[in-house]
Formats: structure tokens, C-alpha cells, sequence
């Protein structure tokens, strides 16, 4: 969006792109290199953030085609996430725990991160926060889990051809 002024043209960087998609509905342009908007995913239980990485243009018909399909393969993609998130979670606690020994915030380990016993609970600590769609040769889309007790970070699944390919940590290699 232009904005005449007595000065000439300036693009005003507050005022986002908007664009009506068939199939992701109304997204907003952010950071200039990402579409976003909200969308119910009745299996998630709640509306999620949707990004979708693409050009100013708006989404690809391979984004299209992995958000219209999503809700068939919801439930297998999430148990096949338990293990591996519950594993990573694991490994990120091990790693802390270490960080935190012997400091005088070591007895707040427990409140910073919770017991997860087993792979069934990790659904109790990471919620699915919000998605980003990719679509290209490498990966489709990524499932963004916040923590309980942590909004900076998020545990991060990979997905392609609707298998978990890889899961991180923002900012942490545990």
C-alpha cells in the first residue's frame, strides 16, 4: 500500500497486505516473507496460527494441497510425534538439569521442567501452538509446540509426505 504525502510516496511498513485465499481464506502479510491467518483445526481444539512461507503472490497449490488435507492426517501425525517429542523433551531436561546443578536456581528444576514419564504426557507440557507451511522439495510443514514454561522456545516437528522427518528446539541442540 502506497500513502501520498505532501513529501511523495512512502510504503507504510504498519499497514500489512491482505489477501483472500481459496483454501487458507484471509491471510496478512508479515516480515515480508510470510503469509499468516488463524484456522480451526477441530482436532487440535482450539484455532492455531497458520504461516505459510511464500512469495508475494500468496501460497503455493502444494501449500494449498497439504492445509486441505490436513485433518485426514492429523491423528496419525500426532502419535507418530509422541516418541519423539517425548525423547526430545527428555534430552532437553538431561542437558538443563546440568545447567542448573549446583546454582542458586537449582531447586526451581522441577517447576521449569515438568516430569514427563512417559510419551502419553508430553501432550500435558508441548501444545500444538502454531503451524508454518513450506511445501518445497525438503519439507511440507512444521508442527510449532509451545512449552508450558517457555514461550520463546518451541519443540519444532518436521514434517514431509506426512511423515516426522526431524524435531528441534529453537535456540537448543539437547
Amino acid at each position: 500500500m502506497r500513502v501520498t504525502t505532501l513529501f511523495g510516496q512512502f510504503r507504510t511498513p504498519f499497514l500489512a497486505r491482505q489477501l483472500d485465499d481459496p483454501v487458507f481464506g484471509h491471510l496478512c502479510r508479515r516480515h515480508g516473507i510470510m503469509w499468516e491467518t488463524k484456522a480451526a483445526l477441530p482436532e487440535a481444539g482450539e484455532r492455531l496460527t497458520v504461516d505459510v512461507f511464500a512469495p508475494e503472490a500468496g501460497p503455493s497449490e502444494a501449500q494449498r494441497e497439504l492445509f486441505s488435507h490436513l485433518g485426514e492426517h492429523f491423528r496419525e501425525l500426532k502419535a507418530e510425534m509422541e516418541q519423539p517429542l517425548h525423547d526430545k523433551y527428555q534430552r532437553i531436561c538431561k542437558m538443563f538439569r546440568a545447567q542448573y546443578a549446583g546454582k542458586p536456581y537449582e531447586p526451581d528444576f522441577e517447576h521449569d521442567f515438568p516430569p514427563c514419564h512417559c510419551p502419553a504426557a508430553i501432550w500435558n507440557i508441548a501444545h500444538l501452538d502454531h503451524l508454518e507451511f513450506y511445501g518445497n522439495p525438503k519439507l511440507d510443514l512444521i508442527f510449532n509446540h509451545a512449552l508450558n514454561w517457555e514461550n520463546d522456545h518451541h519443540l519444532n516437528v518436521m514434517i514431509k509426505n506426512w511423515h516426522v522427518v526431524d524435531l528441534e528446539m529453537d535456540g537448543c541442540d539437547g
